[in-house]
């Protein structure tokens, strides 16, 4: 999906300086509005302006800006995305949202990025943490957060219609938003995405083309605090070719949500959510996935140096499964439920010094309950540099993988589910500074500390099946960093790494998964070029290196984007974008048979706006 804006304004981020980016206000931290910079986290804004000059296609290729996260695309379909390790296409220890939806899978913890999608232009900026926010967000949110957040109805009126072909992928798309009465806007959009088949090392095809149809709406009425917003998406996707079947994926989602805010400045929110997944992989398995979330929150502004937030939350899901030769859960229907109540105190305690101090108590249906404590304090040295510091107790809590999987379908099984199987638990220390060095330079570091127990590994039982359990524990400790400096008001570099050690071990009787432990690198480090050549004309190049995966070992890549972009009219643009420039061709995940090589694609956008 071509991610051109219509025309670039003066009100665009781009146009900002680095002092008015870093008070962008975030949500993700705090779960409240707080300037960036203020933010006791390590945290990383992806804006709207970052988006549409990178010519990114897909939401897993829009989140390779973050420094601070893993992305690795196994083929077609499959990406490996995680922050602070543990990566594997079932990556099963970072939460991600899309303006409030979680899209976690019940089926093993985790995200299946085939079945999540948006229209790029409608997304406002994408929040991303890399360490625990399980106090705030609950279980799982044990190495990072994502909060993909979209632009309100009212600003996105008018119309605007995209299109892009190339080496890999076409694709269509079309918005239109407009004004439904006072205080109130609304938004529909469809697009189609059609992916060409990838290539393994042998040049063997993949098998990996697919196509997917996805529709939605928004509508807002009132304020952003204080009104109400109806969306909902619809989406059907298949893959080619058909052997003999054809894999599918459908879905709807819809989302109610309700903000006051009151004159002393305190807000509540109330919020529902349906998700609905349909997913049918001949041979493997089929499901149908119905999950239902209800959450209410309270932010409570105690004083002019203190808030208090609380809330309570509750989710089920009705999962049912289709078993096929290869993966078998038993049983095949279950209902899941997840509750929680959590609270958080942010006080000021000095001028210049702030704590925040919550927990979260949360049920679920595995291990009952999980007590999620945080613990937050920041200072500012001066106006323009803070030093901040974490301790927190996360959780990844079981999932149907963990306890429910069965292989073959039948006795004697050779896996044999982990009926014991409690929740995986990490203990984190974090230091973090964020800096404003002057008008042109900003950056951040953070060095971390995450003590694991009770990770997942297996042992033998009686009927010499492998069956699951938590015989592994070690630690990750490492430090990440980014930095942006504008040379002027048309060019500005960005820069980001992160540099990461890992030690396990498995206890006495246990054997050691590395599913369990992903495949990560010891360090990445990206760079990135945006410069206005003109007032029609802009130029990005985005630089990455990723290190050497071990295990299966993927040798170590560098590749160069560049994107260009020209406004022909002003609300007319036409793209090129040319991947993987530095030529040759590549595996980022995935052993020589499974995983696809990349190597030079050439995209042509268009986006008209009406």
């Amino acid at each position: 999906m071509p991610t051109l804006a219509a025309a670039t304004t003066k009100d665009e981020l781009s146009d900002l300086s680095l002092e008015q980016l870093s008070s962008i206000r975030v949500t993700s931290v705090s779960r409240r509005p707080e300037p960036l910079a203020k933010a006791a986290a390590s945290i990383y804004v992806i804006t709207a302006d970052d988006i549409r000059r990178s010519g990114a296609r897909s939401l897993p290729e829009v989140l390779r800006l973050a420094p601070n996260l893993q992305v690795a695309r196994l083929n077609g379909r499959e990406y490996a995305i995680s922050a602070r390790g543990f990566n594997s296409t079932a990556a099963n220890k970072l939460l991600v949202q899309l303006d409030g939806r979680s899209l976690y899978t019940p089926l093993f913890s985790g995200v299946l990025w085939d079945a999540q999608d948006v229209f790029l232009p409608d997304v406002d900026r994408i929040e991303v943490i890399s360490g625990p926010g399980a106090t705030l967000w609950g279980s799982n949110a044990v190495n990072g957060v994502i909060n993909i957040i979209t632009r309100r109805a009212s600003e996105t009126q008018g119309g605007l219609a995209t299109a892009s072909t190339g080496t890999q992928q076409h694709d269509a798309a079309a918005r239109y938003g407009a004004r439904a009465g006072a205080g109130s806007a609304y938004r529909f959009y469809a697009k189609r995405d059609n992916y060409e088949q990838t290539e393994r090392a042998d040049g063997v095809g993949a098998s990996d083309a697919w196509q997917k149809t996805q529709a939605g709406f928004r509508f807002d009425i009132g304020e952003a605090g204080n009104g109400y917003t109806v969306s909902g998406d619809a989406y059907d996707g298949s893959a080619d070719p058909v052997r003999p079947e054809r894999q599918t994926l459908t879905g709807a989602n819809l989302l109610l949500r309700w903000s006051g805010e009151t004159s002393a400045g305190s807000r509540q929110t109330v919020r529902f959510i349906y998700d609905n997944t349909h997913r049918h992989a001949p041979g493997v398995f089929e499901e149908h996935l119905n999950i239902f979330d209800v959450l209410g929150q309270h932010d409570m502004k105690i004083s002019e140096r203190q808030n208090f937030i609380f809330g309570a939350s509750y989710r089920m899901a009705q999962d049912s499964v289709s078993n096929g030769t290869a993966l078998t859960l038993l049983p095949a229907e279950k209902t899941l439920r997840w509750g929680s109540v959590f609270a958080q105190d942010d006080l000021m305690l000095f001028d210049r010094t702030r704590a925040s101090a919550g927990l979260r108590a949360e049920y679920n249906g595995y291990t009952h309950w999980e007590f999620l404590p945080n613990l937050r304090l920041s200072h500012g040295i001066s106006d323009d540099v803070v030093i901040w510091s974490g301790l927190s107790r996360s959780v990844r809590a079981p999932s149907r993988i963990d306890r429910d999987l069965y292989t073959p379908e039948k006795p004697p099984y050779l896996v044999a589910g982990g009926p014991d199987f409690e929740s995986e638990i990490a203990n984190t220390a974090e230091i973090g500074l964020r800096a404003q060095a002057s008008q042109s330079l900003s950056y951040s570091l953070t060095t971390f500390y995450e003590r694991f127990r009770k990770l997942r590994a297996g042992r033998i039982n009686g009927n010499g099946a492998l069956e699951f359990n938590n015989g592994l524990s070690g630690h990750t400790y490492g430090l990440e960093g980014w930095a942006t400096y504008r040379l002027n008001r048309a060019w500005r570099f960005d820069a980001g790494f992160v540099s990461m050690r890992q030690k396990y071990a498995a206890d006495p009787g246990s054997i050691g998964e590395q599913s369990s432990l992903g495949n990560d690198p010891k360090y990445q480090w990206q760079a990135r070029s945006t410069w206005d050549a003109s007032s029609k004309l802009s130029f990005t190049a985005n630089l990455r290196h990723v290190a050497a995966l071990p295990q299966p070992v993927v040798p170590s890549y560098t590749a160069l984007d560049i994107n260009g972009a020209y406004r022909i009219l002003s609300d007319t643009s036409l793209t090129l974008a040319v991947l993987n420039a530095q030529g040759g061709e590549h595996r980022e995940f995935g052993t020589v048979q499974t995983g696809s090589e990349y190597g030079p694609a050439v995209y042509l956008g268009l986006s008209v706006g009406f």
